[in-house]
């Protein structure tokens, strides 16, 4: 399927125990071979193959997409193996490398969900929605909706 898009939502099965925003983060297998490699190790749950051949790719001169696609991965890689400081590095990374990466965006509002930081969640989902969005997306929307309204009804 070289040059299609397979957008994998939710296939990375990120099971942080007990947290519900584990399933809205996003790998792509699409660009630059490295990048393809590292995103079906993620996959596969081989995530230290899947750093490794991703790390490789950001090394190569591709493109500004291609690179943000990686750092992007990346950020659902290092949230999968627990380094959330890591993960936000990366998908800060993936935006300052291409400002309208989809999936840098909604890795980045997943992983500020998970983090219960729902007002940063819901404007990364808002600059995302003025684009349009996906299912995964309106998905992760739904569910930092549904976070603030219970946190603002517990206080």
């Amino acid at each position: 399927m070289s040059g299609i898009i397979e957008t994998a939502a939710a296939a990375l099965a990120l099971s942080f125990a007990g947290s519900v925003g584990a399933d809205h983060f996003e790998v792509k297998t699409f660009g630059p071979s490295l990048v393809q490699v590292g995103a079906r190790a993620a996959l596969d749950g081989d995530y230290d193959k899947a750093e490794r051949f991703t790390r490789r790719a950001l090394e190569e001169p591709v493109s500004y997409k291609s690179k943000a696609i990686a750092w992007a991965n990346l950020c659902a890689i290092a949230a999968r193996q627990g380094d959330m400081a890591g993960a936000e590095a990366a998908c800060d990374a993936a935006l300052q490398e291409n400002p309208a990466s989809d999936i840098a965006r909604r890795n980045r509002a997943a992983l500020r969900y998970q983090q219960g930081e729902y007002a940063l969640a819901q404007r990364d989902l808002d600059i995302l929605f003025e684009d349009g969005a996906d299912a995964g997306a309106e998905r992760l929307r739904a569910a930092v909706n549904s976070a603030r309204t219970q946190l603002a009804t517990a206080r």
